[in-house]
């Protein structure tokens, strides 16, 4: 069975692939995600309302998906116990 040999120089020297298609989405991609400020207006408004009303409101106010604000709660620390006790 014979290989087909790919000239020199059709990869670059630390092994990336260039595809032109997805090199030309690259230039127009912005990521949905909005990311959360340490100690900013979201992270302070979910430390007061976590656990206090309902997840769907909060996530509503925030202009965030549900997830996100249970995944931030739980990287803050955030228990809803413990903020209705």
């Amino acid at each position: 069975m014979k290989t087909k040999r790919v000239p020199h120089g059709s990869q670059s020297q630390n092994n990336t692939i260039i595809i032109p298609e997805l090199e030309e989405a690259a230039l127009h991609y912005s990521p949905r995600a909005k990311p959360w400020i340490p100690g900013g207006r979201d992270e302070l408004t979910l430390k007061t309302y976590y656990g206090r009303v309902d997840i769907k409101d909060l996530a509503k106010a925030l202009n965030r998906s549900i997830p996100s604000i249970k995944n931030k709660a739980v990287a803050l620390g955030l228990h809803v116990w413990e903020a209705k006790a």
